[in-house]
């Protein structure tokens, strides 16, 4: 009996690059990065001093 290679016809398929596929992934995450770090950001800052209405006494004897 002989020994015969048989060759079959190897499908190709068609891949994406490497390097696409790393900087869409790069992309991502730098994306949500922001998202979560602007959302931080913004929930971590200390509240703001509010004004209040109405006006000390020493400035209502001055004005009258």
């Amino acid at each position: 009996m002989t020994t015969q290679t048989i060759a079959h016809d190897v499908p190709s398929f068609r891949t994406h690059s490497r390097t696409a596929g790393l900087l869409r992934d790069l992309f991502i995450v730098a994306l949500c990065a922001a998202i979560v770090g602007g959302f931080l950001a913004h929930a971590w800052r200390p509240p703001e001093p509010t004004l209040t209405v109405a006006a000390s006494p020493a400035e209502v004897q001055c004005r009258s």
